[in-house]
């Protein structure tokens, strides 16, 4: 049996079982609210051009299947709130997940598929993804638990989740927020929002990883990679409506306190680093100590009519410290429309500008090489990336989206030219 029909059957089971037990028990099942998706997302890059460094893009030659070059992901979630009263409820995700993306995850900063974590392969396990305590009322909301940041903060109308619109790391979300999270995005958070009129203040303060990019190992349900004292991420953010709520506008600013290394006191024992600690550099694991990461988020949404709408995401952290857990970028600006052409089908296209800051670059181009990137030679220059996607509604439930990405200088190198990366995702929900 394939793991298609592997993973859709442990959901399912799952679910039912869930019926079962709660009507057994004599459970209202009112009280649930029960939802599924299922994704897969196929890639294929070509015109690769082939690199040195065990975290560079490609250094295979040729493309069969057995290469980086193709390659599918798979994700199978249930949505499960259980409703205490009119203001408490408890949601918990189970989650299976399977297979890689093109490149192993690796030597791009924009990263083309949203749905990979940030290792080479992803495992056939059954995790449980979010499980949280929520308050809600017409003035707050309050998230207690194993949450995503990106769920909460940064949420455009228009291009935020990989699932349903554009798929590009620097797309879906702010390139240079470093949010707290593990490798698949998830912490173990306090979350609150206080809503009035046009407006939102959100504040959030997250459990960060005990590594940078927080593998799961050896995959715990819950993960317990994370460590409460291995440091916080706060993330503070205003949101309003303006124009009969036509433009929206958010201004995000946050302050990792981490165990991570600075850039500019890496000193390599090397030209080229070559052994792999934690997947970075030796020179780059053996100076962490815990010290302050910042930076800001402005983004934007505008909707010029009932069909078209743009955005945008203009993001800048400090760059003096290691990325500890989303894209290894510094700067980033992301511009992209939707357009609805009928009421099964949408049009989306983003265009990303991704930088790094000198130390960042210096540290890249003297050899260190870090969970995202590693390029012997870098030949410093700003990553490009277009995408191009359309969204076709074919059921009621089920969605398939030809994608079309275009990167120029991937990982910040100039010398690697271009990489044309095209896809097809579909997506199931109820």
């Amino acid at each position: 049996m394939n793991f298609t029909k592997k993973a859709s059957l442990y959901i399912i089971f799952f679910l039912v079982q869930l019926h079962f037990t709660a009507s057994a028990k004599g459970v209202d099942s009112s009280k649930f609210k029960i939802g599924f998706q299922q994704t897969m997302i196929n890639q294929y890059a070509v015109n690769t051009p082939h690199m040195i460094g065990s975290s560079s893009l490609f250094p295979a030659t040729g493309n069969t299947f057995s290469d980086p070059s193709i390659r599918t992901s798979y994700t199978a979630t249930a949505f499960i709130d259980y409703f205490i009263n009119t203001h408490f409820l408890i949601h918990c995700d189970p989650e299976i997940t399977d297979g890689s993306g093109v490149g192993n995850a690796l030597g791009m900063a924009g990263y083309v598929n949203g749905e990979v974590v940030r290792v080479g392969y992803s495992p056939n396990i059954l995790s449980v993804s979010r499980l949280y305590l929520q308050y809600k009322s017409d003035y707050f909301n309050i998230k207690l638990g194993k949450i995503s940041f990106v769920d909460m903060f940064c949420n455009s109308d228009f291009s935020h989740d990989p699932r349903t619109s554009l798929m590009n790391w620097s797309m879906m979300t702010a390139g240079a927020w470093d949010f707290c999270g593990n490798t698949k995005g998830y912490t173990y958070a306090f979350v609150i929002e206080a809503h009035h009129k046009n407006s939102d203040l959100k504040f959030g303060v997250g459990v960060e990883p005990t590594t940078s990019n927080g593998l799961l190992a050896p995959y715990q349900p819950l993960d317990m990679s994370i460590a409460f004292n291995n440091g916080f991420g706060y993330n503070l953010e205003y949101d309003h409506n303006f124009l009969h709520k036509k433009l929206k506008t958010g201004l995000l600013v946050y302050l990792n306190h981490e165990r991570g290394a600075e850039y500019s006191k890496v000193v390599h024992t090397k030209a080229t680093d070559d052994s792999i600690i934690n997947n970075v550099s030796e020179s780059l694991y053996n100076i962490r100590n815990f010290g302050n990461k910042y930076g800001f988020v402005f983004h934007a949404d505008y909707a010029i009519n009932d069909n078209l709408g743009v955005f945008s995401y203009l993001s800048w952290n400090d760059g003096q410290r290691e990325i500890w857990a989303f894209a290894e970028i510094d700067r980033s600006l992301c511009l992209g429309l939707s357009y609805h052409i009928n009421k099964n089908s949408y049009i989306y296209v983003g265009y990303a500008l991704n930088g790094i800051s000198a130390a960042h670059a210096k540290f890249l181009e003297g050899g260190g090489y870090t969970f995202m990137l590693r390029d012997a030679g870098l030949n410093y220059g700003l990553e490009n990336v277009l995408e191009l996607q359309y969204n076709i509604k074919v059921h009621k439930h089920v969605f398939i989206s030809p994608d079309y990405q275009v990167i120029l200088h991937p990982g910040y190198n100039m010398s690697n030219g271009i990489v044309n990366v095209f896809g097809v995702r579909s997506h199931f929900e109820f």
